[in-house]
């Protein structure tokens, strides 16, 4: 769990990263407002085309990579002495039963998550990071209305169904990405603005010097 934490602490520092670097190059804000909505669409597309797998392939993809992760952890922790016992083939297979539905709905609570970063970050650069609230909502309502939208559309898949309780667990990730997005907002970019009021006094201070 913490490598899992650790892992996605260092993919939000990167997204920061590039954004950043992204906002304080000369590129013009219509660029940068198109890149940004090319990344927001791409990353819905992404999670329109799982949602378009009918429940057996979703279900074998998600089985199989859950698996190749234990047998992974398994053989690491043989390697490095932490495990000094075989583990077959039909335990793994309970292993992956138990981990197979807590780490689909949480599979599904982080797509939306990724998907509120790149949709606020839109909207902040749209209003010159301004008017947070109006930002705010419009994000929610763009991430809601799409995973509502999403689940009414998985109806029409083979062996799915458009659940409630699967919107709820979206509306999890879209929090937890408001909040995320949110802390980044207030900490770096009210940060540069202290900054940047701050740097004309400096600059007198160091003249009079």
């Amino acid at each position: 769990m913490d490598c899992a934490f650790d892992l996605l602490f260092v993919i939000f520092a990167l997204w920061i990263d590039i954004t950043s670097r992204l906002e304080e190059s000369i590129v013009k804000k219509s660029v940068r407002v198109a890149i940004l909505l090319v990344l927001a669409i791409v990353w819905m597309s992404v999670i329109y085309g799982f949602s378009s797998m009918p429940s057996n392939v979703s279900g074998a993809n998600a089985r199989g990579i859950i698996s190749r992760i234990i047998t992974s952890a398994i053989s690491f922790s043989s390697r490095y002495g932490y495990l000094d016992h075989e583990v077959d083939e039909k335990r793994i297979a309970e292993i992956v039963s138990v981990l197979y539905y807590p780490l689909r709905k949480v599979a599904h609570s982080t797509v939306y998550m990724i998907l509120v970063l790149f949709i606020f970050r839109t909207t902040t650069v749209i209003a010159n990071h301004r008017h947070y609230i109006i930002c705010l909502m419009v994000t929610l309502v763009i991430c809601t209305a799409f995973a509502m939208t999403d689940e009414f559309h998985q109806t029409f898949v083979d062996g799915r169904s458009g659940l409630r309780s699967d919107v709820l667990i979206d509306a999890i990730g879209i929090l937890a990405g408001a909040i995320l997005y949110s802390t980044y907002y207030f900490i770096f970019t009210a940060g540069y603005r202290i900054g940047i009021k701050k740097q004309p006094k400096i600059q007198q201070n160091t003249r009079k010097v």
